[in-house]
């Protein structure tokens, strides 16, 4: 029959080994923040060379937008460079005008997309309307142009990097 002795000696144990493994990780820590602040200024001057590196590719793509027609994009090294059409701003000079030419214009079902019940454009569904409609609407997609792709397949190392950076500067604070 197990008695309260029995239980406050086991609460020691229990006890002990939290402290047991709380002082593992308080050393396991200590060892990661050394190890942070060794590396983080290398990792900075790789950082600002990767920075450098992609500023000079992306001014090289801007500079030779033919050789992204077709395909837009194109892989080297694990790297998709390229060229790639933003998703562009509905614009709307005249939101009555709009939404008056939408009702004449359109059938009922476009209409009821086109149209928030508050009488006024649904912007977000005028994107997928072709440039014909957009036009004979009074709708223009500003913003839509070419901007240039740089991006790493699989690798999240800017995340890395800001954790990393975040990390040396809190320990830096302390």
């Amino acid at each position: 029959m197990t008695t309260l002795a029995d239980i406050e000696q086991q609460c020691a144990v229990v006890r002990q080994q939290r402290d047991a493994v709380h002082d593992r990780l308080m050393v396991l820590r200590a060892e990661i923040d050394k190890l942070v602040r060794r590396e983080t200024p290398a990792i900075r001057e790789h950082a600002d060379a990767l920075a450098a590196a992609n500023a000079e590719l992306e001014a090289m793509i801007e500079g030779a937008p033919a050789l992204f027609t077709r395909p837009r994009t194109k892989r080297f090294h694990r790297i998709k460079v390229g060229m790639a059409k933003q998703k562009g701003k509905v614009v709307i000079a005249d939101e009555d005008k709009t939404i008056r030419l939408i009702r004449k214009l359109l059938p009922e079902d476009q209409v009821e997309l086109l149209i928030n019940t508050k009488e006024s454009v649904a912007k977000s569904a005028c994107s997928d309307l072709s440039a014909k409609d957009l036009k004979r609407l009074g709708i223009r997609i500003e913003a839509d142009t070419d901007a240039v792709v740089i991006k790493a397949e699989g690798e999240d190392l800017e995340k890395l990097i800001t954790g990393l950076v975040g990390d040396v500067d809190e320990i830096e604070a302390a």
